[in-house]
């Protein structure tokens, strides 16, 4: 007598589907949330590093213009060009930029646009004396905070001392402070430049 085996595929309960699916849910839901904070992470590194070198920048232009500050004659030019300090504007004779083949000297007015949308740092730069082959006006945007001091001995005084401003014409201070700031938070230790003129 033959028998006949007769088989059958036994699949997925409904029960067992609905775990996997669950189950899947939970390590999609895990994955996503992991990548996502890697990205973020990632973001912020990028931008922090971005401001840093930022910074870095302008304080490496700024170092390098007001070390090589020169000192003009007041009555020259009916003034034009004499140093001015004051506590978040700065005016000097210095060097041309690098960026420009033609050499010579410019002079620089860099002050703060402190509006409370969008802060910058104002750089304007012309040929010194003035002609039409160089005038730049640049805005350094999410600069919120630059401060200046002056270290030196004004007319009348018996020593060297930290000023807000500096209005004296016929020599510069010795010593000049920077203190920058971004918009983001970052705010940076204070800057001392020596003016190699003053000396």
């Amino acid at each position: 007598m033959r028998v006949n085996k007769i088989t059958t595929d036994a699949g997925f309960t409904l029960l067992e589907l609905l775990v996997a699916l669950l189950l899947f849910s939970i390590i999609s839901g895990l994955l996503y949330s992991g990548l996502s904070f890697s990205m973020k992470s990632l973001s912020a590194a990028e931008k922090r590093s971005y401001e840093v070198n930022h910074v870095l920048a302008i304080q490496a232009f700024m170092r390098s213009k007001v070390a090589t500050i020169r000192l003009i004659n007041s009555n020259s030019l009916d003034g034009e060009g004499a140093f001015k300090g004051e506590q978040h504007q700065l005016e000097f004779v210095s060097d041309v930029p690098q960026s420009v083949t033609s050499g010579g000297l410019a002079f620089y007015q860099i002050s703060l646009n402190d509006n409370t949308q969008k802060p910058s740092l104002q750089v304007s730069l012309a040929n010194y004396p003035k002609d039409d082959t160089l005038q730049e006006d640049i805005s350094i945007e999410g600069i919120s905070e630059f401060t200046l001091m002056y270290f030196g001995k004004r007319v009348g005084e018996q020593e060297n001392i930290w000023h807000e401003q500096w209005q004296e014409k016929n020599h510069l201070p010795l010593l000049v402070k920077i203190e920058m700031g971004t918009s983001a938070g970052l705010n940076w230790p204070a800057q001392v430049v020596a003016i190699r003129a003053a000396n």
